[in-house]
């Protein structure tokens, strides 16, 4: 019982105070509220020590209760009745340790309590927060599930949609594929048009060139043979006279002569300077080639000798509107020029032969002639030419022939008549194997030839009577003229311009105006037009040695109008001059 006096009672009950403090402050230094992050593991490590502690409380509640009841009972038996202090103190001292071991008990388990509470919270706020995690959780699977559901609804439209899209990508592929390949034949047919139109626009280009070139030669060879058609109807007329006056066998005939014969053949290349300028004057009729030739053959048999074989040959009518003189020029000169190719001898066709000809673009000499037409070709079994040659073959004074046996005139006169004809000129030919020469003119419809007008009979006695009146600048001409027909009779008035003549012949009836065409300030045609007022029944004569468009249209002379072409002899003259003044009698 000693030991369980006041003093062991103390001493226990102040282990047990210090024990519980120390488990109390291990409780509340060991308690954290847990995290949202806790685990299930320490929620159940902290509840097993709770129990613990618990059951440790409660064991040490009834240790004390024993204990206190044992104090009680021992206090009871041990208190004196009349204890001294000391005892009374040790008394006191262990009451008041018990007191103090039921605070420190009490103050356990309130702490121990709040400890279970914290917790308490701490797992409510982890469970809420669990909670909240799997709502989360839920429904972010709920959405997801929402998704799948939708997306399992719409695949089959997707896919739909999909296989369409991609069937207009590839009908966009084959398209564009289909665009890029007609975009290259596009192209490529483009490139084909263009060299077709860059070998046509080269072609046309060579051609204008040529006309330019063949234009620019015949402005200057019609602008030359005018002047000097003047100067060789001087030349000629005087020396015609000078010859008419002088008694034969007397002076210099011989002289007067030959100038008669050089002015002749100077006529003879200003004619033919005209027929490639085509500023000669047809006469056109309808005549038949085949017929031309073959009353032409006799002449050219002659012509060509007898080392070349002459062949013709005619498939059809062949009649076509044209000058027959200037058709039988034609024919000549191309016979001339197949006979000088052929040195040794050879063979020469002539073929007359009526074709269709559909393509106006066959040779690019023959541009624009299309329909039915009238060839005439000549063929020679010649030396040929080259490619230069043949490049300058219709040019005037171009000739191949050495100095002094050739003009370089015949086919450009050929090529003058055929287009002023309203034909063309084709040829082909390769060095060694001949030469052939086509003439295309365009074919008439009748069946029938029209004969050239008869020449008129000439003049009568009677028609010499009346006044002349001779519009001339050429002072040369003009005097030749007058002399001409002073000599023959008539009444002569002469004026060098158009005022003049209007003052010449003011207060005389004029029978005949014979006048010049082209005159400065103003020309024939004017002249007879101011004068016709006044001189009624006045007939009017043209000479000229260029005419132009005032009386010619195409190279025809317009209805009514009487030319007499310079280089003109005096019965040439004489001749015009009748006629006119018969056809104003006869008016």
């Amino acid at each position: 019982m000693k030991d369980d006096g006041p003093k062991g009672l103390t001493a226990r009950s102040s282990a047990r105070v210090i024990r519980s403090i120390d488990e109390q402050a291990i409780d509340v230094e060991g308690f954290a509220p847990d995290s949202d992050q806790g685990t299930a593991d320490s929620d159940q490590a902290a509840s097993d020590a709770d129990q613990a502690a618990a059951k440790r409380d409660e064991a040490d509640a009834e240790s004390d209760q024993q204990a206190a009841d044992r104090d009680q009972a021992n206090a009871d038996q041990e208190k004196p009745a009349d204890a001294s202090g000391v005892v009374l103190e040790a008394y006191e001292a262990a009451r008041a340790n018990r007191k103090l071991t039921t605070i420190g008990r009490r103050a356990t388990q309130a702490a121990r309590a709040r400890n279970v509470r914290s917790r308490t919270r701490s797992t409510l706020e982890r469970e809420t927060n669990a909670s909240t995690r799997d709502e989360t959780a839920r429904r972010r699977d709920v959405r997801a599930e929402e998704i799948d559901r939708l997306e399992a609804q719409s695949d089959a439209p997707s896919a739909e949609i999909l296989q369409d899209s991609r069937v207009r990508a590839a009908k966009t592929r084959a398209q564009a594929a289909s665009d890029r390949h007609r975009s290259a034949l596009d192209r490529a047919d483009a490139a084909a048009e263009r060299e077709v139109l860059d070998a046509e626009r080269t072609t046309l280009e060579a051609q204008l060139r040529q006309a330019q070139k063949m234009e620019g030669i015949g402005l200057l060879a019609g602008g030359v043979a005018h002047d000097f058609n003047n100067l060789l109807t001087v030349i000629r007329g005087n020396a015609t006279l000078a010859l008419a006056a002088m008694p034969p066998g007397e002076g210099p005939r011989e002289d007067l002569e030959q100038i008669i014969e050089a002015a002749d053949r100077a006529a003879g290349l200003t004619s033919q300077l005209l027929a490639f300028a085509r500023r000669t004057v047809m006469k056109p009729q309808v005549v038949e080639l085949a017929t031309i030739v073959r009353l032409l053959e006799p002449m050219l048999r002659r012509l060509i000798g007898e080392d070349v074989m002459l062949v013709t040959t005619s498939n059809g009518a062949g009649l076509v509107m044209a000058d027959p003189s200037q058709i039988e020029q034609v024919i000549v000169n191309l016979v001339v020029n197949a006979r000088d190719a052929m040195p040794d001898g050879g063979r020469l066709t002539i073929e007359t032969a009526d074709i269709e000809k559909t393509d106006p673009t066959d040779s690019p000499s023959q541009a624009g002639s299309a329909g039915p037409m009238t060839i005439l070709s000549v063929t020679d079994t010649g030396v040929g030419m080259d490619a230069e040659t043949m490049d300058h073959l219709f040019e005037p004074f171009f000739t191949t022939k050495g100095p002094g046996k050739g003009t370089g005139l015949g086919l450009a006169t050929v090529y003058g008549i055929v287009h002023q004809s309203g034909g063309t000129i084709t040829a082909r030919s390769q060095l060694g194997h001949g030469a052939t020469f086509t003439v295309h003119l365009p074919r008439v419809a009748t069946t029938t030839p029209i004969s050239a007008e008869p020449p008129r009979p000439a003049a009568i006695e009677a028609a010499r009577l009346g006044t002349i009146l001779i519009v001339e600048d050429d002072r040369g001409v003009r005097r030749f003229a007058s002399r001409v027909l002073e000599a023959a009779g008539y009444r002569v008035l002469t004026a060098s311009d158009g005022a003049t003549a209007i003052d010449a012949s003011a207060g005389t009836p004029v029978r005949l105006l014979l006048t010049d065409v082209v005159m400065p300030d103003m020309n024939g045609r004017t002249v007879a037009a101011k004068l016709a007022p006044s001189q009624s029944g006045m007939r009017v004569l043209y000479m000229s040695g260029y005419p132009d468009g005032n009386i010619v249209r195409h190279g025809v002379l317009e209805a009514d109008v009487d030319l007499l072409p310079k280089p003109f002899t005096a019965e040439a003259l004489l001749s015009a001059v009748a006629n006119a003044m018969t056809r104003a009698a006869a008016d």
